[in-house]
């Protein structure tokens, strides 16, 4: 019965480490994904070159971001 109870925690603390881990993992691809996303934004939209979009080079972008977006669903 103590051997069996043992083996229950140790599976119990197995899993939740295992989800920790997983949790972790989709926060870095998360953050990996949105720093593609900004690096080809500014790839795209930085017409001047200085690393950082101005007013000008943000309503491009979101000028494109909206004509790319679904169509909202009518009620």
């Amino acid at each position: 019965m103590k051997n069996t109870l043992i083996l229950i925690g140790a599976l119990a603390t197995l899993t939740v480490s295992a989800q920790a881990e997983t949790k972790a993992e989709a926060q870095a691809k998360k953050e990996a994904a949105a720093a593609k996303e900004k690096a080809e934004m500014l790839a795209k939209f930085d017409k001047d070159g200085d690393g950082k979009l101005s007013f000008n080079e943000r309503a491009a972008a979101a000028k494109e971001a909206k004509k790319n977006a679904p169509a909202a669903k009518k009620t």
